[in-house]
């Protein structure tokens, strides 16, 4: 993945992108559509057509993540950074959190195909699971 980091924290970040983080600091739908959940973990499906946008949201549950397009994106974060990833098909990453450890972001599609990932979520965690509204 290359990264390209914006230098000042929040620089370009528009007042409703400010007010989403704000309004969505405990949303745990960290997908587009909740695949299945049980007692072990859940599976999201993310499809970002191009221009589109996953809204801001909170990972506080271990993870992974699984490009299966690939594309550009532009992603802000709760420490005000902005950051400019490229994916690739089959590309993936896991994250692992603390007691208390979590990360918020968005995630859009600045691309010119569909962009789409496979996120598992792991209930037995160091952290209890956000409510999904």
């Amino acid at each position: 993945m290359s990264t390209h980091e914006s230098t000042e924290p929040f620089a370009g970040w528009s007042s409703e992108l400010l007010a989403e983080f704000e309004a969505n600091t405990r949303n745990g739908a960290v997908g587009m559509e909740l695949l299945d959940e049980n007692k072990h973990a859940r599976v999201w499906t993310i499809c970002i057509p191009p221009g589109g946008r996953c809204s801001a949201h909170r990972h506080v549950l271990d993870y992974f993540w699984i490009c299966t397009s690939g594309g550009l994106a532009r992603s802000h974060f709760e420490d005000g950074s902005t950051r400019f990833p490229e994916y690739g098909v089959g590309q993936y990453a896991a994250l692992w959190f603390d007691e208390d450890g979590s990360m918020m972001h968005d995630l859009e599609n600045i691309g010119d195909q569909d962009l789409t990932f496979i996120t598992v979520e792991y209930l037995a965690s160091a952290n209890e699971p956000l409510p999904l509204d």
